[in-house]
């Protein structure tokens, strides 16, 4: 989501959040045949706790973004709604 309707605050945040997944996605599948049984087992479990982050990842940013518009389309309803007729 590439949207200014967000506080630059929550861009970089959200920006950090999706570099640390690639990151430890990167890890994983560099490491994917490396390491004993328990090693293996703890990827596993990284793995399905990384899916669930992005998915919620995926679900806050949906939830910002409807904020955002929803805050914006009640600004553009309060300023420009209530306009008189200003020109007869």
């Amino acid at each position: 989501m590439s949207d200014n309707s967000l506080s630059p605050e929550k861009q970089n945040l959200l920006a950090e959040v999706k570099d640390v997944i690639q990151q430890t996605e990167t890890i994983l599948q560099a490491t994917a045949g490396e390491g004993n049984e328990q090693a293996k087992a703890l990827k596993q479990k990284l793995a399905a706790n990384l899916s669930v982050a992005k998915d919620r990842l995926i679900a806050a940013e949906e939830v910002a973004l409807a904020r955002a518009k929803a805050t914006a389309r009640a600004t553009d309803q309060t300023v420009f709604g209530n306009r008189q007729d200003t020109t007869n």
